[in-house]
């Protein structure tokens, strides 16, 4: 007899459930543009910078699945593919080089629901040099392996997305010295709580770590990041209650924190959220919960208060 699927596997699910109502987009483009150099003569002098190689090397052996070629070229070689549920596909190959001069080859067709294909994307920038990792998009790969801390190790990335993997693990401390705009480690087994030093990320605007294993109480520094714009925790272990600095998170448009154990009443700060479009605050206990004032959120889009009633 089959197992019955484990918390994590519903709540995955019930994720993956919700992407697939994403409407089929058609896209189909050719464009070529002529360089002011040849391609090819100053941009295999461009290569990755040593310490990020090593960096990746270390990603690589950790992450089961990957299966990286890793080298000084890395920058240089093709590093992106969509591949959709309908076997369509998407390439694209980008060289952008900031000197003056600028040399890109674009060729794409895409044919599908693209959040519920398979994506691998690196994205490199070359200015002088050496190349330098910025992006890194790692979806529904089947990723395997303890998230590696040596991600930290790469001092110009901007965002990180590896959504629907079973990566397992903490989140690393080492993540805070990042420039990160996004984080993304939705649909995983992340396990732990989540570290203070995440708090330190001034420029995150998006962290998404939705249907992990996460528990604990929520970090009062996760307050300090006033740029976020998307919050999004619901489907983990959380206990506690919201704290008091999240009323500073006053540019979120998105707020998730259903479907865990958090405790307490519905802060009043939420009032003060005026930017605020999707939010989800289902199962919240405690006594005499009351709801705060959401006059004048017309952009409020989204909204669960099922179970707010004492349980």
């Amino acid at each position: 007899m089959k197992p019955p699927p484990t918390t994590m596997e519903v709540n995955r699910s019930k994720l993956e459930a919700g992407d697939s109502k994403v409407v089929f987009v058609v896209v189909f483009g050719i464009l070529v543009l002529n360089c002011f150099t040849e391609f090819g003569t100053d941009a295999q002098t461009q290569t990755l910078a040593p310490d990020e190689v090593k960096a990746l090397e270390a990603i690589n052996s950790s992450l089961k699945g990957l299966n990286w070629k890793i080298n000084g070229n890395f920058c240089s070689e093709v590093r992106s593919f969509t591949k959709s549920t309908v076997d369509d596909s998407v390439s694209n190959v980008t060289c952008l080089k900031i000197n003056g001069n600028f040399c890109s080859e674009v060729t794409s067709f895409t044919k599908s629901t693209v959040v519920d294909g398979l994506i691998s994307n690196v994205t490199c920038n070359c200015n002088g040099t050496f190349c330098s990792i910025t992006n890194i998009v790692l979806k529904r790969l089947n990723l395997t392996g303890v998230l590696p801390a040596e991600f930290g190790n790469l001092p110009n990335l901007r965002e990180l997305d590896l959504t629907f993997n079973y990566i397992s693990g903490s989140i690393p401390t080492s993540f805070s010295q990042l420039p990160l705009v996004i984080l993304s480690l939705s649909g995983n087994r992340l396990n732990g709580t989540i570290p203070n030093e995440i708090g330190e990320i001034g420029s995150l605007e998006k962290l998404v770590l939705e249907a992990n294993e996460l528990g604990g109480p929520l970090p009062e520094s996760l307050g300090n990041l006033t740029n976020l714009k998307r919050l999004v925790l619901n489907a983990n272990n959380f206990t506690g209650e919201i704290p008091k600095t999240f009323g500073k998170l006053k540019n979120l448009t998105e707020f998730r924190i259903d479907g865990t154990m958090i405790s307490g009443t519905i802060p009043d700060f939420i009032g003060n959220w005026a930017k605020l479009q999707k939010l989800m605050i289902s199962d919240l206990k405690g006594s005499s919960i009351g709801f705060p004032n959401l006059q004048g959120f017309d952009k409020l889009g989204i909204f669960d208060a099922k179970k707010l009633l004492n349980q």
